[in-house]
């Protein structure tokens, strides 16, 4: 084809409108391009790298990859228009809430003292809102109180073990004792 000027584009070069290609159906690896009608001669063209996929496969067996791979591409299509829309829905939503907000409190219309003055201010109400939640939030049961002067028989099994600071060991002393055997 190469030396028949078949690549070159050129309009005097005449070349053929039409070729006859032949192919087994059981191998997709070699195909048979008659390049003259009345001639039964051919060239055989071998698969290329770039379509390795396909090799030592049937012509049925690569249409169905074929088939395969366009539906996957359409599916993932699909789902990325869907993405981008939410997408685009989102950020709309952001930027129209950001809007009305900067539009309710007239962000631009104060001044930079006033401005510093409502960030003091809502910090203050931040730790208010955060301190009620703390004491609403903390067990009633949380806090014991120590009575000495009340009778043991007063205070339950449970919180006798808890209190009684005799039954465990005093390791005060040895602590501070000097090593005598030295």
């Amino acid at each position: 084809m190469h030396q028949q000027g078949w690549f070159i584009r050129n309009t005097t070069k005449s070349r053929p409108k039409k070729l006859r290609i032949g192919f087994d159906p059981y191998s997709v690896n070699t195909i048979y391009v008659f390049f003259d009608e009345n001639k039964l001669e051919y060239w055989e063209a071998h698969l290329s790298d770039a379509s390795r996929q396909y090799q030592h496969l049937t012509w049925w067996e690569a249409e169905q990859i074929q088939k395969a791979i366009k539906t996957v591409e359409k599916q993932h299509s699909q789902l990325k228009s869907v993405a981008i829309s939410e997408l685009q829905d989102f950020t709309d939503k952001i930027i129209h809430a950001a809007q009305s907000r900067q539009a309710q409190v007239g962000v631009h219309q104060l001044s930079k003292a006033q401005r510093t003055r409502n960030i003091r201010q809502n910090k203050q109400e931040a730790i208010q809102v955060e301190r009620a939640e703390h004491l609403q939030n903390r067990p009633s049961n949380s806090i014991w109180t120590i009575h000495p002067n009340q009778d043991n028989s007063q205070i339950s099994q449970s919180d006798n073990s808890n209190l009684d600071l005799t039954s465990q060991p005093d390791l005060m002393r040895q602590l501070f004792e000097e090593d005598d055997e030295e």
